[in-house]
């Protein structure tokens, strides 16, 4: 076994209550509901970081340099470098790349947080408070 990596536990579904088997379903099905809302605030209202990150990255591209009144310039500043290629597509794409990207996060959020977080504690225990999160 390779140091650091946890051995999978499969658990059978009959050990799961009811509401950890809908919450696991509800999550990503709630992220692909939210998917419309996310790209109408992206096209029609610019509500979302996805206008400001992609503006960043155009003006990478046509000048060379970041923007110098930026927060990524300050904050982040390899962020708008990636931007490049987003802000090459159009609104649509780009955006629903961004969603797909930032929804595979949260999701990969939660099963660190169950799997190597949570390791000392029993196994219905992690499940739920991972899905509590």
């Amino acid at each position: 076994m390779k140091v650091g990596i946890l051995p999978e536990v499969r658990i059978a579904r009959a050990d799961r209550l009811w509401w950890e088997t809908a919450v696991r379903w509800f999550i990503p099905l709630a992220l692909v509901a939210a998917w419309p809302v996310a790209l109408s605030r992206v096209i029609n209202q610019g509500g979302t970081d996805y206008n400001y990150l992609c503006n960043c990255g155009r003006y990478l591209l046509e000048h060379g340099m970041r923007e110098p009144t930026s927060a990524l310039n300050r904050y982040w500043p390899s962020c708008d470098v990636p931007w490049m290629l987003l802000s090459l597509l159009p609104a649509v794409v780009g955006s629903t790349l961004w969603y797909a990207l930032n929804s595979g996060s949260y999701l990969g959020l939660l099963r660190t947080i169950e799997n190597r977080l949570l390791v000392g504690a029993a196994e219905p225990a992690r499940r739920q408070a991972t899905l509590i999160v």
